[in-house]
């Protein structure tokens, strides 16, 4: 389930890609998209949208967001173990371990209800 800020921004970022714009936009036009004050909020919701599996940056490019889910839709790739790993490490170097950790626990938890709910145990 996503936020209605992050559900904005996906809708923005897919519409620019539907466009067939090639360079996703800076963080500073989404924030003047989206009516934000600071590109940090962006910034947060880019790493919301890219660990639920909406959006995903291309390495070895600066500016480079490709939305791999309709803002309608599930994400359309699981997310692998090496997906993990890459939101892990980059977490831990962006925002520090402590962040990174407790980002973790938070999946565990969601994770573990997901699976309990699935089976019948909640």
């Amino acid at each position: 389930m996503l936020t209605p800020k992050q559900a904005e921004l996906l809708r923005y970022l897919y519409a620019r890609q539907e466009e067939g714009v090639e360079i996703s936009p800076s963080y500073d036009e989404m924030r003047g998209a989206m009516g934000l004050k600071s590109k940090c909020g962006i910034h947060r919701l880019i790493v919301c949208l890219e660990e639920r599996g909406y959006v995903e940056r291309i390495p070895g490019r600066a500016r480079a967001i490709r939305v791999i889910a309709g803002p309608n839709g599930r994400p359309q790739r699981p997310v692998t173990a090496q997906d993990l790993k890459d939101i892990v490490a980059r977490l831990c170097v962006q925002e520090g371990p402590e962040v990174a950790i407790a980002a973790l626990a938070d999946a565990s938890a969601r994770v573990a209800a997901l699976f309990l709910s699935v089976e019948g145990n909640a």
